[in-house]
């Protein structure tokens, strides 16, 4: 069996984090393993808690008010690998967390089979551009550098 990829979950909707562990579970290779409202609290030591290298799916606009990009470069820091998830990926908001170092932005509406795909990419260590990313960066001048 190939190697199970590690995840983390950061979203402030708590039912969203439920679900999303729930219907990540249909996937062999892929497992939750951490949830968390904010970035500082996915951080904070947890006895017990992986604290190895994961692919964290964060919320692009957390309700603390938090500023993306930072968020992405605490995350970094820490040798995770970050795709952002957001409702409605706003350009320059995906612009700055590609530019802090996430791996790609994916929507909410997206499918489990697309979700996977880009999880996988990311995992791997290369970027997951998914159609609305290649919009964004296409439409910013910012495609001949990424794309």
């Amino acid at each position: 069996m190939a190697s199970v990829i590690g995840l983390g979950v950061i979203d402030d909707d708590q039912m969203l984090l439920e679900g999303m562990a729930a219907w990540l579970r249909q996937l062999p290779d892929l497992r939750v393993l951490r949830t968390a409202r904010t970035v500082s609290d996915f951080l904070r030591d947890r006895p017990g808690a992986s604290s190895g290298p994961l692919v964290v799916l964060l919320n692009l606009n957390l309700r603390d008010q938090s500023v993306p990009a930072d968020n992405v470069t605490r995350l970094r820091a820490r040798g995770h690998r970050v795709l952002m998830v957001s409702a409605v990926a706003g350009p320059a908001g995906v612009l700055a967390t590609i530019e802090a170092g996430a791996a790609g932005c994916i929507t909410k509406d997206a499918d489990l089979a697309a979700l996977a795909d880009a999880v996988r990419v990311v995992a791997s260590g290369a970027m997951a551009i998914t159609p609305e990313l290649a919009f964004i960066l296409r439409s910013s001048g910012e495609g001949k550098r990424w794309l």
